[in-house]
């Protein structure tokens, strides 16, 4: 359950986020394709007019009848930003709603982390690197560091090195310890595929066990990660500390 600053939030009102996080984006299908899917930096023009999806989604989802507010307040302002550096209206500190000041976080995070057409994915240890240096200015106070806590320091899917120098990737980071995740490997020091344990380094020696050193961009790699994880998923062999 997400822990806000109000509290707990009930079953109800994590089902309002989330279909405010489903639905809010939905103002850039009113955005030309050609800016949307521009494979280049956008000048000055096509950068006010993707600034106005958020207002757009809004006018979209007050057409449902019936819906809560609170899921069209975190549409229109899923881009405002803490210290009132975002948009469309500028607002700051407590002017932005709760629904607001989460769905930022986690758009900034799949903003960073996604391939688009103007830019490679970040790995996520990466853009989780980036977004904990602006939490004092573009986020809610304490919001990135309770964000990290649910996903993890490296969140599922992380591309990782190890400390015997094997290369593995995260598969499960719900432990207490958010640095010592599960992690599957998949090739050894020198890149050799090896056959799939798991392991959880949770459980590994805290001084001299299995542990993370690195997270590695795939691409680097020349690999597709998605790939790699489908064929992991066959018969891993597992393994116990």
């Amino acid at each position: 359950r997400f822990k806000a600053a109000e509290g707990l939030l009930s079953k109800n009102s994590l089902r309002m986020l989330g279909m405010a996080g489903l639905f809010h984006d939905v103002g850039k299908a009113r955005i030309p394709e050609e800016i949307l899917n521009k494979p280049a930096k956008l000048n000055d023009r096509e950068h006010q007019v993707i600034k106005t999806h958020p207002l757009e989604g809004y006018r979209i989802m007050t057409s449902q009848v019936g819906l809560d507010p609170n899921v069209m307040r975190g549409v229109i302002e899923h881009h405002e930003r803490y210290d009132g550096t975002g948009y469309p209206r500028g607002l700051s500190g407590g002017e932005i709603g709760l629904y607001g000041r989460v769905l930022s976080i986690v758009d900034v995070y799949d903003a960073l982390t996604s391939k688009r057409a103007y830019k490679n994915a970040m790995p996520a240890f990466n853009a989780l690197g980036m977004m904990y240096q602006w939490r004092d200015t573009t986020f809610c106070p304490t919001g990135v560091e309770h964000f990290i806590k649910c996903i993890g320091v490296y969140p599922n899917g992380s591309f990782v090195k190890l400390s015997n120098g094997c290369h593995a990737i995260t598969i499960d980071n719900s432990g207490d310890n958010a640095a010592r995740p599960k992690v599957r490997i998949l090739f050894d020091a020198a890149m050799r595929p090896v056959p799939k344990p798991e392991v959880d380094l949770a459980k590994e020696d805290v001084d001299h066990g299995l542990h993370i050193i690195e997270c590695l961009d795939p691409a680097d790699y020349r690999m597709d990660l998605t790939r790699v994880m489908e064929s992991a998923q066959t018969s891993p062999e597992i393994v116990s500390a």
